[in-house]
């Protein structure tokens, strides 16, 4: 398992493409930053707050997460990669294990390189932090780190349960962007614009449930929930990816 783990991540961090995915991640929110400043400098005479620059990730942290862990795995089902590791006698378990923790690695990864470029934005173009502590924006982050790993390995998981074929390309990207909007409309519903959900019964607990629990939906502008919230939604979707994937994957033919 650490055989293989070790060369799924060397794999990983020479990938060209998790590197044009982490520049990208650095460099997008300076931009976003730029751009907003620009309006609000040149047409409104006012100045940017520090929270202004902290949620450029969030509205594509997901997708993003999904493309770059469909870049790194379905590649291996391609050159044949996955079907020489299970010749050479190499478990299948460990093969997908070793694979759901790199697409967690690169999960985190992602979320870290977006704060990092959130954090220059908010150096550069604002006047300072308004609201939000230092322990505020710690939170913030390490909430969509694991929101970020979470889909990471359900992804990768997903990836592995249909490499081979055309359709592994699909699910990832789709679902992650059905649950944006999902959770934008879950949002919508449970923190109305007056401040009064008219959401009661059943239909007001399932969806806290899912904005409390849910990593997809966790990708928000700001903390609803306390860290450990996070670190329960996130556990619970890495560990069904790992159950799940693997009961499949080791039913899996390869072509």
């Amino acid at each position: 398992m650490l055989r293989i783990l070790y060369s799924d991540l060397h794999k990983i961090i020479n990938s060209r493409g998790l590197k044009f995915s982490l520049w990208f991640c650095l460099i997008y929110p300076v931009v976003q930053a730029l751009v907003l400043y620009l309006v609000v400098h040149t047409y409104m005479g006012d100045e940017l707050a520090g929270e202004d620059t902290l949620f450029s990730y969030a509205s594509i942290g997901a997708l993003l997460v999904s493309a770059a862990v469909l870049y790194l795995t379905v590649s291996d089902f391609s050159d044949g990669t996955i079907k020489n590791k299970v010749i050479n006698g190499a478990k299948r378990s460990d093969i997908f294990c070793s694979a759901v923790c790199g697409g967690m690695f690169a999960g985190v990864l992602t979320s870290v390189f977006c704060a990092a470029g959130e954090l220059l934005a908010g150096f550069i173009f604002t006047k300072g932090y308004e609201i939000l502590t230092k322990a505020d924006i710690a939170k913030y982050f390490l909430a969509l780190a694991l929101a970020s790993a979470a889909v990471g390995a359900f992804a990768t998981m997903l990836v592995m349960i249909f490499g081979g074929s055309f359709f592994a390309y699909i699910p990832g990207l789709v679902i992650a962007f059905f649950f944006r909007v999902i959770s934008m409309r879950v949002a919508d519903k449970l923190y109305p614009e007056n401040g009064v959900t008219t959401l009661t019964g059943t239909r007001l607990k399932v969806y806290t449930l899912y904005d409390r629990y849910f990593p997809y939906a966790h990708f928000t502008n700001y903390l609803r929930w306390d860290l450990l919230s996070y670190v329960i939604g996130a556990a619970i979707l890495i560990a069904i990816s790992f159950i799940l994937g693997v009961i499949i994957f080791n039913r899996k033919e390869f072509k």
